[in-house]
């Protein structure tokens, strides 16, 4: 009787042990690096000869340098934007990629975007999207941003992320804008 007890004692410490690794803090990610990289470059194509054709894809790999702590259904969010070439004010959501991401201690997962082609001209004839920078976003399962992540500081307000629709136009500020196409300015 005594045995069974102390066996039954050791499993539940055993059990709350793997519980406090399930539950982690915001702080506990601060082992985790993240990295980004362009797959592809711009290539010379399509109707004329100074037309531009962006085949876009990215590697992002997630590192964690943890010896103890295991991140499990981390939820990660890739936007991609391009600039507007008619209105270079304007910013296009390109991609907007979901991924369910778990990390064991001391262990690493890669994955790659799909790609995005971008197709853009801006001498003569103005139009399409060029390829501007992305935004990663990391949460934990309950919600709670982890960390954020992006090329350059060409967004402005990283909070309204989650909220935007791909292949929509926003301003610096991520709000919605309308494109006037480059023709309708000429007259």
């Amino acid at each position: 009787m005594k045995a069974l007890l102390t066996l039954g004692i050791l499993a539940m410490f055993a059990s709350s042990l793997m519980a406090q690794d399930a539950a982690f803090k915001k702080s506990d990610f601060a082992s985790v690096t993240v990295g980004v990289t362009r797959q592809k470059v711009t290539r010379i194509g399509g109707g004329d000869y100074d037309d531009k054709t962006e085949k876009l894809s990215f590697k992002v790999k997630f590192r964690n340098g943890s010896t103890r702590v295991a991140f499990d259904n981390l939820k990660v969010e890739f936007f991609l934007f391009g600039i507007c070439q008619e209105d270079r004010k304007s910013l296009k959501l390109m991609q907007r990629d979901a991924q369910t991401v778990s990390l064991a201690p001391l262990k690493e997962f890669e994955y790659e975007t799909p790609e995005v082609i971008s197709i853009w001209d801006n001498t003569d004839a103005v139009f399409g999207d060029k390829y501007k920078g992305w935004c990663l976003l990391v949460y934990s399962p309950s919600g709670e941003l982890l960390a954020e992540k992006t090329i350059s500081a060409f967004v402005k307000n990283t909070s309204r992320l989650p909220g935007l629709t791909q292949g929509q136009y926003y301003d610096s500020d991520l709000n919605p804008t309308v494109v006037k196409p480059y023709s309708s300015r000429l007259r």
